[in-house]
This record gives C-alpha cells, sequence and structure tokens, in this order.
C-alpha cells in the first residue's frame, strides 16, 4: 500500500516536467524551421519572405499566415529591427531573395530555468541556435 502511494504522488509531478521540457523543445524546434522555412521561400520565390510572431497572442508563422501557437510555460523575447515591430504585438524578420534578412534573435526562456536563443544574421540570413544554460 505505501509503495502505490508514494507513485500516485511523484508521477504527477513527474509528467509535468516532462510535459514542459517536451513543450520547450518543440518550440525550439518549430520556430527554428518556421525561420528556414521563411528563408527558403524568400531564396527559392525571388521575393520577400516574412516570420512573424505575435507576442500578446502567443502565435507565430510565415507572411501573415498565424498557424502555430507557443506553450504558455514559454517566454519570449524578441530583439528584431525597430521596423518589423507593429503596434498589434507582431515582431518580425524579412527574408530577402539574395539571402540577407533583417535579422534579430528570438530567445526563448523556459519558466524552470534555461533557454534557447534563435538567431537570424542580417548579411547571410544563416540561422543559428544557442542553448543558455540555467
Amino acid at each position: 500500500m505505501t509503495i502505490s502511494v508514494v507513485t500516485v504522488g511523484v508521477v504527477p509531478l513527474a509528467y509535468g516536467k516532462l510535459r514542459e521540457a517536451i513543450d520547450y523543445q518543440d518550440a525550439v524546434r518549430t520556430v527554428a524551421t518556421e525561420l528556414r522555412t521563411a528563408r527558403f521561400l524568400a531564396v527559392s520565390s525571388g521575393q520577400a519572405s516574412r516570420f512573424d510572431l505575435n507576442l500578446k497572442d502567443r502565435q507565430f508563422g510565415i507572411n501573415g499566415q498565424m498557424i502555430r501557437k507557443l506553450p504558455d510555460d514559454v517566454e519570449v523575447i524578441a530583439n528584431v529591427a525597430s521596423r518589423e515591430v507593429t503596434g498589434n504585438g507582431n515582431v518580425g524578420i524579412v527574408f530577402l531573395p539574395e539571402g540577407g534578412a533583417t535579422g534579430g534573435s528570438f530567445k526563448l526562456m523556459r519558466r524552470s530555468g534555461g533557454g534557447a536563443t534563435i538567431s537570424v544574421d542580417w548579411l547571410t540570413g544563416q540561422i543559428s541556435n544557442v542553448s543558455i544554460k540555467p
């Protein structure tokens, strides 16, 4: 009986931490993938492409199609060109057909500490992902 009581108390706590870790990893991977997709679209189509992130609604996507949502337990800090900030909470990075971009970064932080910075180089449009230790 004692073992089952301890198990029932520990499992929900462990599940919550596991869920937070999975949501965080998925958010970092998805934001980086969407940025790479926006860059690919710009270069392959010959037209500028924009990655948008709405800080209020916590949604993001490409060229105004906000189809992805950030988990509630991930904090986002955006550092983008001032001309890419709109009054409705949208921030963005524009990728140019020549390969460059307006540049910037998105810091995704976990509530439990640590996180990642996803950066876009303005000259080359390269996307990098660096872990932040807690």
